[in-house]
């Protein structure tokens, strides 16, 4: 059952993080364009989606977001001036990288940490069948 609600934490955290994302979006777009700050918001889902989902979905949300400030987001919405193409191809792979590295190290964390609970597991069933063991062995009548 946990592993269950934990793939629905997992598909919440995501959609919620794609609607972020497009609220990002519209944000760049309403205070004027890419010539703003306001794209370093999009780092926000970015991280969320890359630590909470893999280093795959990151990549994927990475490329997402990055398309949505790319192509078609304008460097200065009143002029309508669009950006040049090494601004939103680099921005892009600067959100894949980004998204990669995070992801990676949560499927490392995440690989490790099932590797220490399945060991300390181990552990506590040897523990217990020591005491068992003993506590059958060393039986005092009585």
């Amino acid at each position: 059952m946990l592993q269950f609600s934990n793939k629905i934490n997992k598909n919440v955290i995501l959609a919620t993080s794609y609607v972020i994302t497009v609220i990002v979006a519209m944000i760049v777009f309403l205070t004027g364009g890419t010539s703003k700050e306001y794209p370093h918001f999009m780092y926000i889902p970015i991280s969320i989606v890359a630590s909470t989902n893999g280093k795959i979905q990151g990549v994927i949300h990475g490329a997402v977001s990055g398309f949505l400030l790319g192509p078609f987001m304008p460097l200065n919405v009143t002029t309508k001036e669009y950006q040049p193409i090494n601004n939103w191809v680099f921005r892009m792979i600067m959100f894949i990288t980004i998204s990669f590295v995070i992801g990676f190290f949560a499927d490392y964390n995440k690989q490790q940490f099932e590797i220490t609970n399945k060991k300390d597991r181990e552990i506590v069933s040897a523990q217990t069948s020591m005491i068992l063991f003993t506590r059958e062995t060393y039986r005092v009548p009585g």
